[in-house]
């Protein structure tokens, strides 16, 4: 088949290689194949590795005409990236590109890169902006990226499109390659090129398609993604003495990677449930990151379009304890039972005080079903034992977006904000708890230590007031009616004796009804 020719008015300048990894490309392959053969610099060749397609792939190749260079060879491989490994290994170029057989390239993409490198000799690489077009190639969005920066490559802040990159050979040496056993490839090839200059242009150099057979686009690749990149981010992180900073680079970076997935699941598939695990994840890695804080405000935008969850265990029976058995969910289908018993033992272990042996379990719960709010629940709790109360606000946050009906949420969250030293957002999520469940002597008395904490002597007054009424134990009862007077009595001095210390449940729930005694302080 001939192939549509380029023009140029340069002269002969330095050898450049496009390669390109395939197995069953078509019907977008040609092209892919046309784009460069229309490319307006001649020196150039385009290198194919193909992986023994088997839909006509190969057949075309076999009947291209007309192009400069065409180097095939067809064999088996064990992935893609060792497909990309065998055609940069063939490839003469000064100059190095790629192109997918799905994608294409704009047609000064590679006379642009040959006049770059020309006038900065010393840049390792220039990566440009990218147009997304759909199955029928009508460009749909103007991708433009960041500058790079190692660290936010790392976290996946910054992703540089390798569709749109060109490589000097003579700068990056031996660090110019695609490691065949992972299967990031370019995540990878960036970290490890991290070291040198890498530029960005705001010029577009290629057409990246999105399609419904497109890697990108497959809900299902993004668990499998995330392995490869954090295994990838050990891998580099190993290299260095390992220390504190080393390790809080490591977790952030984990994080991005989950709110990355995150970000892309609710863009694909416009479903929160989907993304939840991958933001309580990265929550328990770095809670506090702005990419993570927008994906939650997203995230929660999107629960109150589809409209409020049930939680999957069974409400609290008045006037006892949470069932610790199988649980129905809020559509009527039993609860997994291998995760009910993992969340039950979980609580158990957390009532005897054995926060580490409750994580354990709840991981095997989450793992099996991630968006269990009661594990989820419990994992807050965990955190406050722990004393980590950024991570627990996190946690806690997302479980009373999923159920907001729920008061021992609203209550371990108070607790959480609390101990985070944010007590205006604690009153209000205590005052929450409170509203839907009046008649919880519990609720009444945190509430009444969060007005105390805060200044708020007639309403905690009030408040110790009302969990005196409901209290079913006469010391308690006394308790509470103590220091109803005392506020009364003592006045400012009161304030003074108990405004620096938080509220008696330390850093867990008060002992309540339900999943609330789970979280019992521990001090």
């Amino acid at each position: 088949m001939a192939m549509p020719q380029g023009t140029s008015d340069l002269s002969p300048g330095p050898l450049v290689s496009l390669l390109m990894a395939v197995k069953n490309g078509m019907p977008y392959l040609p092209e892919a194949v046309w784009s460069v053969a229309a490319q307006t610099y001649p020196n150039l060749e385009l290198v194919v590795q193909d992986g023994c397609s088997t839909d006509g792939t190969r057949e075309f190749l076999a009947t291209v005409r007309g192009m400069p260079r065409l180097d095939v060879v067809s064999a088996p491989d064990a992935s893609s990236a060792e497909g990309f490994s065998r055609a940069l290994a063939r490839c003469r170029g000064a100059i190095i590109g790629s192109i997918d057989a799905d994608n294409v390239l704009e047609p000064d993409a590679v006379a642009w890169a040959v006049e770059f490198f020309a006038g900065h000799p010393d840049v390792a690489c220039v990566y440009g902006s990218t147009w997304t077009i759909d199955q029928d190639s009508t460009a749909t969005e103007l991708f433009t990226p960041p500058s790079f920066d190692l660290l936010r490559v790392m976290s996946c802040e910054v992703v540089p499109p390798l569709a749109a990159a060109f490589f000097s050979r003579r700068v990056c040496g031996d660090d110019l390659r695609f490691d065949p056993t992972v299967a990031q490839v370019d995540f990878d090839l960036w970290l490890r090129l991290g070291h040198l200059p890498i530029v960005t242009t705001p010029k577009v150099l290629a057409r990246v398609r999105a399609h419904a057979r497109s890697n990108t686009c497959r809900l299902e690749n993004y668990e499998w993604y995330c392995r490869d990149k954090i295994a990838i981010v050990e891998a580099y992180l190993a290299r260095y003495v390992r220390s504190a900073l080393t390790e809080a680079v490591r977790r952030h970076a984990l994080a991005g990677i989950y709110t990355w997935a995150g970000e892309s699941l609710l863009i694909l598939g416009g479903d929160p449930e989907v993304c939840t695990p991958m933001v309580q994840k990265a929550a328990a890695l770095d809670p506090e990151a702005p990419p993570l804080r927008a994906l939650r405000q997203r995230t929660a935008t999107a629960w109150q379009q589809r409209g409020p969850a049930a939680l999957n265990a069974s409400a609290p029976p008045a006037g006892g304890a949470r069932s610790a058995g199988p649980a129905a969910a809020a559509d009527g289908r039993e609860a997994d039972p291998y995760v009910a018993e993992r969340v039950a033992a979980a609580q158990r272990l957390l009532e005897a005080g054995d926060g580490d042996g409750a994580a354990g379990e709840l991981a095997r719960a989450l793992d099996r079903e991630p968006t269990h709010a009661q594990a989820q629940y419990l994992l807050g709790c965990v955190e406050l034992r722990r004393g980590r109360a950024a991570a627990a606000v996190a946690v806690l946050r997302e479980v009373v977006r999923t159920v907001p009906e729920v008061a021992d949420v609203h209550n371990a969250y108070a607790v959480a904000l609390q101990a985070a030293g944010r007590g205006a957002e604690a009153e209000v999520a205590a005052r929450a708890a409170v509203e839907l469940a009046g008649d919880r002597a519990d609720l009444w008395a945190n509430l009444a230590e969060l007005y105390e904490h805060r200044g708020c002597l007639a309403r905690a007054a009030a408040a110790y007031a009302r969990a005196a009424a409901l209290m079913p134990g006469a010391t308690e009862a006394r308790a509470a009616l103590e220091r109803v007077q005392a506020l009364a009595v003592s006045g400012a001095e009161a304030v003074a004796g108990h405004a620096t210390r938080p509220p008696s449940g330390g850093s867990a729930p008060r002992a309540g009804r339900g999943v609330g005694a789970a979280g019992a302080a521990s001090q």
